[in-house]
């Protein structure tokens, strides 16, 4: 296969600067050069561009519903969170930057992930020969890496491996806690994780801040789950948001003074 011309290289340049507005994720994908200065041809480009529609819509809709979905079942822990958002906030809007400073949040987050990853597999080709436990798996050979089991294996896990406990990734009584798979991992990981945490994460945030709780409407437990392609819960789930008393009555008052003051 011929290398492409210099003009038709400059032709694909100029369009691609035409489809992507500087600074956007697209104008990224389509000007940076690997390691040897090639560029990403327009079907990588395009394919990472639907991995970052996927981390910004149904994977992560999927996580931020197990999310709450574990914590209206563990409110002690959903109330941790929140006292953790407000003791780092402060009353203020949350920015990225303070999502370092809410490890618990974070290990909320990962449980949840640990327990029903949106990518509840993934595949691997092998590179080389392989054999495992007695078994020959030839070069070439597609391999299904079952995620959802690995995240549950009480071998790995220890014997609450099925329950929710976000003090394992917080608690260093515990130890450090396994790998999580649910990105994938190694070169191939997923191109969206850094964007798609900061999303659920800023979500959650926004939720806790406002002093909100959640309770499961009854019949949902265990909760009907299905993998068409990603792992997620079967007909969505269903909370009743509850606000907490005294910041019910400050909002209120808030609004009560920003109405006499729009009067006056």
């Amino acid at each position: 296969k011929r290398p492409p011309s210099a003009q038709a290289a400059a032709a694909v340049a100029a369009r691609r600067k035409l489809a992507a507005l500087p600074g956007s994720f697209l104008a990224h994908v389509t000007t940076v050069r690997r390691a040897d200065g090639s560029l990403f041809t327009d079907v990588e480009c395009a394919q990472t561009a639907n991995t970052m529609l996927l981390a910004a819509y149904e994977t992560t809709a999927n996580a931020l519903s197990i999310t709450l979905y574990e914590t209206a079942r563990a409110p002690r822990a959903w109330a941790r969170l929140v006292a953790e958002v407000e003791a780092v906030l402060g009353g203020r809007d949350p920015t990225p930057a303070d999502l370092d400073a809410l490890p618990y949040l974070s290990a909320c987050f990962k449980e949840a992930l640990r327990l029903s990853p949106p990518g509840s597999a993934t595949i691997r080709e092998a590179s080389r020969d392989l054999l495992l436990h007695g078994h020959l798996i030839p070069k070439g050979t597609a391999i299904h890496n079952a995620v959802f089991t690995a995240q549950r294996d009480p071998a790995v896990w220890g014997a609450d491996a099925d329950e929710f406990v976000p003090e394992r990734w917080t608690d260093p009584a515990r130890g450090p806690p396994p790998d999580l798979l649910a990105f994938g991992g190694g070169a191939l990981m997923c191109a969206g994780q850094r964007f798609a945490l900061e999303e659920a994460k800023m979500t959650l945030v926004r939720l806790a801040a406002r002093g909100l709780s959640f309770e499961l409407s009854p019949g949902q437990v265990p909760l009907a789950m299905h993998a068409p392609l990603t792992y997620g819960p079967a007909k969505g789930v269903f909370v009743r948001p509850r606000l907490d008393a005294a910041r019910a009555a400050a909002d209120a008052a808030a609004r009560r003074q920003g109405k006499e003051g729009g009067e006056n």
